[in-house]
């Protein structure tokens, strides 16, 4: 499969992907905001409204795990960013690549 091809189809499944997102959010938007309170649900509460508390909780969750993704990709890469030149330059100078003789 040709480089371009994949890319192609990459962007095209985080574009249906965020067009699904934005559509799923618009529509529970629309059913909190026109949504009548019915009180037979769990516990004397409204089923769509525990619904919608349920995507809340799942949706800080989410958000929660992945500031930490973020936060240990920053870490690692600035790590990597730091320490590269730092092995560059130590491996730059053995006594090899420096033609040195070591007679007895």
């Amino acid at each position: 499969m040709n480089n371009s091809i994949r890319k192609r189809t990459a962007a095209f499944a985080l574009l249906v992907c965020l067009l699904a997102v934005s559509f799923f959010s618009a529509s529970l938007s629309v059913a909190h905001i026109s949504h009548e309170h019915n009180e037979s649900g769990a516990n004397g509460c409204c089923a769509i409204c525990a619904k919608i508390q349920n995507a809340e909780n799942l949706f800080k969750q989410l958000i929660t795990a992945l500031g930490g993704e973020v936060f240990n990709a920053s870490l690692l890469f600035g790590s990597a960013a730091v320490l590269l030149p730092i092995t560059i330059s130590i491996t730059a100078y053995t006594p090899v690549k420096l033609k040195i003789r070591m007679n007895n």
